[in-house]
């Protein structure tokens, strides 16, 4: 059976991936920061799913985690990382720019980085990335 671990499985894209794959028959660990969701979405998922509290701001936290995950599943087959964020305020507080880098680079390199790593000693693997367009198609602040 194949396995896949989904990164920011909570909600939106990462949480339809998750249902997804589950019912086309993959063992999935679902992660995110919100607990509340994560047991919500294991009672819709089928199979014998697993859920690990992630928050991917804190880089080296998340690879322990992803570690254990892996530990515990065997290997992984693909890694779908969809944890982002993202703020429209045209004041730019750089709480919020901080926030988003952790998230959307730091958080989403170290979870590369990891899956790439595990691949490696499998010889084996996907990795997908869910990203945005903003960059692309712009909005009322910057990208």
């Amino acid at each position: 059976m194949k396995k896949a671990i989904v990164v920011g499985a909570t909600s939106g894209i990462g949480r339809g991936l998750a249902l997804l794959l589950a019912r086309n028959g993959y063992d999935v660990c679902v992660t995110g920061r919100r607990e509340s969701l994560l047991d919500e979405l294991l009672k819709e998922l089928p199979g014998n799913p697993i859920s690990r509290r992630m928050d991917v701001t804190d880089a080296d936290a998340s690879i322990a985690v992803f570690n254990e995950i892996v530990a515990e599943m065997g290997r992984v087959d693909l890694v779908v990382i969809s944890a982002g964020t993202g703020f429209i305020d045209p004041e730019l507080p750089w709480d919020n720019d901080r926030q988003t880098i952790e998230t959307n680079v730091t958080g989403f390199t170290a979870l590369a980085n990891a899956a790439w790593h595990q691949f490696m000693r499998q010889e084996s693997g996907h990795l997908v990335g869910i990203s945005s367009i903003a960059a692309e198609r712009g909005g009322g602040a910057a990208a």
